[in-house]
């Protein structure tokens, strides 16, 4: 409104100021207020809170109204809506039992399971609906784990190296559509013996509709199941994987329950508070969550692909990365009416949305109990629902009519928090956070919506609610460290498997062989020796050294210490280039991970850097350290790279693969470099470091000529033995020498002090 004001004065100034001066429009434009300076008068008279002895403005007075309306709202209670009847609860016309409930739940979970068993994964189910084991690889629930602190783009608990899978699940179906002759006569067209069979493209059509129908279903469940139900948006735009949009995925694995985790926005502007809420899905429905994204995403993936050349690899289970309009469905009717409308002229359950979602929720309580129960109507239900079957004494001292319990409140502050000078609260969210906490999890409020949940969970009559282990016999899981170690053994042991010779034509193309020492080096690298120390050549290859080993593991870092910025960013657009995910280090963002990190020497014995080191070495992701440009050590002094000999002895201490890298290094300086880095002396792996195409030559100039002058009559030779566009580089040992020479001759600077960090990324020309 401000800014359609403003608008409509500047043009009528301009059209008065043009009558009385015959004058042209842009001179007009010139000579009367600009819009900032009507924008920010009516700003400041109309839209800001008014201070001192200032009259109050409408937007104060809005404020004001908006305050009292909320304070009104908050202290009067709502008129009733629910009412009980026996164990059946009553809603505007809705009525339903508790045993109506149980039974719409359960009979959706039946459904889901006949839609996941019998028309995705194909398998065969008896009468009862149960599934020969034997068909279906198991789900080991006591060990499966996750890490919900790790943010690499596509990373879920699928790839979590401590889990043990049965199967490969991006092959399980595809194995058997070539093992099993009813799979492949369902999905293939039959093809002369040597030809790849083709895909059917009418049974990928209904395939995809199955995962359609099991999504609908499994939408239900996760809102009905999980406990109080959060809004439709947040469940739509859950993310099983993590994506580049939404960043960290918000479905994970606890202590054997699948959780989601929303952020509630509500009153965000008033407050400044976002609720982060876990939700904990019992184990009937986590199962069927766990196959899908398993076994039959990867192959549905494949199969849409192979069929209609349509890539549908999509991070959140509903819906995507698009923005969705949820409030037209919510809002007037006109808005709802208009939907709809759209709704009938395309395919109606297009697009995962609000109303999709209550339709869903109609039809299937429709189906299954004859009453059409709405959103609206099961928020408020389940509340009400809770508050009598649910309730009883959730957390300790809250129960006023126990035998000897004390009156507490719910939040009250551990003792041991309160003598370390803190509430529970602070507690949880700054002191001793482990290193596999979910960033906006707290630790105590988490446990308090797993026990909701639960309490949820036996409500509805889920078998695995119920059932309990005695202590004796439950078998102890290992601890944390045990898994981290036991995962990075069995990466080593993958990594010494790797077929080398496939993974370089995968990263330089088919005919790609192996230059000079790269394999010999390779070999040493892929068998965990330590410390390496390679010698080759300028352009040899020897960032393939860490490329390699990175891009044919999963998970795992390689950090490499880089210490020039210009080698630094080529390294990194390389690796991009090469199908590796990479990171040039950044304190600014400290939460990033990647197969390989790139940082300078002054960074890798900074505080901030070795504490995202302590969470990766936590995590049991960091496999090997890379000092690129070693030799750069040796030439370490208070005013060139001081903290280049730093650098290597406190990567060293951390007891990983240390791998050194240059072409600068004599045989008779070997020596000495490893005293300067604390290291027994090891056999180099040394290739050629000649290069042809380089000659060097030295030139007198007279006595009593000044050098800067001899430089000029140099260059002002080569320049016309070499014409444009060649380039010459002058170099220096010294920075006062460059810049005396610099300004003297004209020509552009780089050294130590010159620009900033990114100007020195990507440097002109040097002299």
């Amino acid at each position: 409104m401000v800014i359609q004001k403003a608008y409509e004065k500047k043009k009528k100034a301009m059209r008065r100021l043009q009558e009385n001066n015959e004058i042209t429009e842009a001179v007009a434009r010139e000579q009367t207020v600009s819009y900032y300076h009507l924008i920010g008068k009516m700003m400041k008279r109309f839209m800001t809170m008014a201070n001192g002895k200032r009259d109050p403005t409408p937007m104060q007075w809005i404020f004001q109204a908006r305050s009292y309306g909320f304070k009104i709202r908050y202290t009067t209670t709502a008129e009733g809506c629910i009412q009980w009847i026996g164990d059946t609860i009553l809603y505007q016309q809705i009525r339903f039992s508790m045993a109506e409930v149980r039974t719409m739940v359960h009979g959706l979970v039946r459904e889901a399971r006949e839609v996941l068993f019998r028309d995705l994964m194909l398998v065969d189910m008896d009468s009862q609906g149960q599934v020969d084991s034997t068909q279906v690889p198991g789900i080991d629930w006591d060990n499966m784990v996750d890490n919900p602190t790790e943010n690499r783009v596509g990373w879920s608990f699928l790839d979590d190296e401590r889990n043990r899978f049965a199967v490969d699940g991006k092959w399980w179906l595809y194995q058997r559509m070539f093992t099993e002759q009813r799979v492949r006569q369902r999905f293939t067209v039959e093809s002369s013996e040597g030809e790849r069979p083709v895909i059917r493209k009418e049974i990928a059509a209904q395939y995809r509709r199955h995962v359609e129908q099991f999504l609908v279903l499994l939408l239900l469940l996760f809102h009905l199941c999980g406990g109080q139900p959060g809004r439709a948006p947040e469940i739509l735009g859950l993310r099983w994987k993590n994506s580049r949009q939404g960043g960290i995925r918000n479905v994970i694995i606890e202590n054997g329950l699948v959780a989601f985790v929303t952020g509630y926005h509500k009153g965000y502007r008033s407050s400044g508070n976002i609720k982060i809420i876990h939700r904990y899905l019992p184990r009937e429905i986590g199962e069927l969550f766990v196959y899908f994204v398993w076994l039959i995403w990867p192959f549905h993936e494949d199969l849409q692909l192979e069929s209609g050349g349509t890539r549908c690899n999509n991070p959140f289970l509903w819906g995507d990365s698009k923005k969705i309009e949820h409030r037209c469905w919510t809002g007037p009717r006109k808005h709802r009416e208009a939907a709809e409308n759209v709704a009938k002229d395309n395919n109606p359950n297009q697009g995962w949305t609000s109303e999709r979602m209550r339709r869903a929720l109609q039809d299937a309580s429709m189906r299954l109990i004859g009453v059409k129960i709405h959103i609206s109507c099961w928020r408020n239900s389940s509340i009400a629902i809770s508050r009598r079957y649910c309730r009883e004494a959730p957390f300790p001292g809250d129960d006023p009519t126990a035998d000897g319990a004390a009156v507490a409140e719910p939040d009250e502050d551990d003792e041991h928090d309160l003598q370390a000078g803190h509430g529970t609260h602070v507690a949880g969210m700054i002191y001793a956070r482990e290193l596999m906490e979910d960033r906006d999890a707290v630790v105590g409020r988490r446990g308090k919506f797993r026990h909701v949940s639960e309490g949820w969970h036996r409500f509805l009559n889920f078998p695995s609610s119920h059932e309990t282990t005695r202590p004796e016999t439950k078998r102890k899981r290992q601890t944390i460290g045990d898994d981290m170690h036991d995962a990075q053994i069995a990466r080593w042991k993958r990594l010494k498997a790797v077929d080398i010779h496939a993974e370089l034509q995968n990263i330089v193309g088919e005919g790609a062989t192996f230059r000079e020492k790269q394999e010999e080096a390779l070999r040493a690298i892929m068998a965990n020796v330590s410390p390496v120390l390679v010698v080759m050549g300028t352009g040899a290859g020897k960032s393939l050294l860490f490329q390699l080993p990175a891009r044919s593991q999963k998970s795992g870092t390689t950090v490499v210490v880089v210490p020039l910025k210009t080698l630094e960013r080529d390294l990194h657009e390389r690796c991009c280039r090469a199908g590796i995910s990479s990171i040039m280090w950044d304190a600014n963002q400290p939460d990033r991970m990647a197969q390989v990190i790139f940082v300078q020497p002054e960074s890798a014995v900074g505080t901030r850097f070795n504490q995202y080191l302590n969470r990766l070495e936590g995590l049991g992701q960091i496999d090997r350290f890379v000092i690129d440009e070693c030799h750069t050590v040796m030439q370490s002094r208070p005013d060139f790279r001081p903290k280049m000999r730093e650098a290597g002895a406190v990567l060293k201490e951390r007891g990983k693969q240390m791998i050194y890298l240059t072409a600068t290094l004599s045989p008779g300086s070997e020596d000495e470099f490893f005293a300067i880095m604390q290291m027994p002396p090891v056999q180099a792996i040394r290739g050629p470091t000649t290069r042809p195409n380089i000659r060097y030559s030295v030139f007198e100039h007279e006595d009593g000529l000044d050098p800067i002058d001899a430089v000029r009559q140099m260059i002002r030779q080569k320049l016309m033995q070499y014409p444009a566009p060649a380039k010459m580089i002058i170099y220096s040992s010294s920075i006062d020498t460059i810049r005396e020479m610099g300004e003297q001759l004209g020509y552009p600077m780089y050294y130590a002090d010159v620009g900033s960090e990114k100007q020195k990324a990507y440097p002109q020309y040097v002299v």
